[in-house]
């Protein structure tokens, strides 16, 4: 139960982070003025299950990593270091995730550097059709791996220590759960809610958003050092 613990921990902090959620909403802010409405509707799906396709892949792929690498079964100094990775990477969220200075108070900008900032939303104001959506889906994956490698890599090890019958259905709740957020905020506008209105929201809790990711990161790591390290060494 703990492996599946930390499958479903790691998917919850995946969920977390904002790349993909603000890269939706550009999509929407940009889309809604050009497009009929059901054509709208239509890029947002198309992003969404690019999200949860790219994160399907790249668990899988972990899973078959830690197979080639391990056997399946990371030893302690593995879980050492991922320890180690997900404490500073904890810190790293805290500090570093959202841009600071006088002109970011007000947005959500994030750590991105600024030419892949740019590029990302000039993707996102040229995106037309279904195809470009589900790529820019895939694309913000990518970009978001520096904070989630490790994340995938501990999940695709933990699956495999499941048994046959649940090792396909734990990669697609990982993958469910890490797109909840793109979800709901499809939900919301979908239901009256203004783009404005959800930005908004998002820049009046970010430090909350920034310090749950940052906590979540570390508890993580706890979990695993409790739970695989501990009770491995025992």
């Amino acid at each position: 139960m703990s492996s599946l613990g930390i499958v479903v921990f790691s998917a919850l902090i995946c969920a977390l982070l904002q790349l993909s959620l603000g890269t939706l909403l550009l999509l929407y802010h940009n889309s809604i003025g050009r497009h009929i409405r059901k054509k709208t509707k239509s890029l947002a799906g198309s992003f969404i299950s690019g999200v949860f396709l790219m994160n399907f892949l790249l668990l899988a792929t972990n899973c078959f990593l830690s197979y080639a690498f391990f056997g399946g079964e990371l030893p302690l100094l593995a879980f050492s270091v991922l320890v180690g990775i997900l404490a500073a990477l904890s810190l790293v969220i805290f500090c570093f995730y959202f841009r600071r200075g006088k002109t970011s108070k007000e947005s959500t900008e994030l750590w991105l550097p600024k030419s892949i900032s740019r590029f990302v939303d000039s993707r996102a104001k040229i995106t037309n059709n279904n195809s470009e959506a589900f790529a820019l889906g895939l694309l913000t994956v990518f970009g978001e791996l520096p904070f989630t490698f490790a994340l995938f890599f501990l999940s695709g090890s933990m699956i495999l220590e499941l048994s046959a019958g649940f090792e396909t259905l734990a990669l697609c709740l990982f993958s469910l759960i890490s797109v909840l957020p793109l979800l709901v905020l499809r939900l919301s506008v979908r239901r009256g809610k203004t783009v404005v209105e959800v930005q908004r929201f998002r820049v009046h809790n970010k430090f909350f958003f920034k310090l749950l990711a940052g906590i979540c990161f570390l508890s993580l790591a706890g979990f695993v050092f409790a739970f695989k390290i501990l009770q491995g060494g025992v």
